[in-house]
């Protein structure tokens, strides 16, 4: 996730079933958890990759704070439309 804020860790990542979204579970500098969506950019055929081959990534949403990883999830799966329990 390239918009991962200093000190942003990544410690899971989920992607949707047609590959359009993505999510990471961010361990925060102060030690607690969040969510940051992206979703694959796809408003013209050009636009899908960037000049150095990689997936356009935007920014989609961000959750709150969580105490845990876990919970920094289970937040995920039940706001974003396209996570839910069936990606489990």
């Amino acid at each position: 996730m390239a918009w991962l804020g200093i000190g942003y860790v990544a410690v899971t990542n989920l992607y949707s079933r047609d590959g359009l979204y993505r999510v990471a579970i961010c361990r925060r500098p102060d030690g607690l958890f969040c969510y940051m969506s992206e979703r694959l950019n796809t408003y013209d055929e050009e636009s899908d990759l960037e000049p150095d081959g990689k997936p356009n990534w935007e920014p989609d949403q961000q959750s709150g704070i969580h105490a845990t990883a876990d919970e920094a999830e289970a937040a995920a799966r039940k706001e974003l439309h396209w996570l839910g329990s069936e990606n489990l």
